[in-house]
C-alpha cells in the first residue's frame, strides 16, 4: 500500500507525524519520502549590464579604500559558513 499526504507547511503537526508512525507500524518497514517545494519561486533581481558593472566598480572602490568591508578570522568564517549549510 502507498499513501500520499499533501499538506501546507503550516499544517505540519505532531498529529501528522503520529499518523505516519501508525502507517509504518501497520505496514512494517517502509520508505518515507519527504518532498518540499516552495510555493513561490524566488528569482534573481533583474539589473542592466551597466548597473551590474557599476555595482562591481563600487565594490572594488570600497575594497581599495578599505570602506564598507567586513573582516573576520578563519574560525569566524567557518562558523558562519557552517550555519548556512
Amino acid at each position: 500500500m502507498e499513501a500520499t499526504i499533501k499538506i501546507h507547511s503550516t499544517e505540519l503537526s505532531q498529529e501528522i507525524v503520529e499518523k505516519i508512525r501508525q502507517f509504518i507500524s501497520v505496514y512494517g518497514e517502509s520508505e518515507l519520502v519527504i518532498n518540499i517545494r516552495p510555493k513561490k519561486k524566488k528569482a534573481f533581481p533583474v539589473e542592466t549590464k551597466e548597473a551590474y558593472l557599476a555595482r562591481i566598480d563600487r565594490a572594488l572602490d570600497n575594497l581599495d579604500q578599505k570602506q564598507n568591508g567586513v573582516t573576520f578570522t578563519v574560525e569566524e568564517f567557518e562558523a558562519f559558513a557552517d550555519s548556512k549549510l
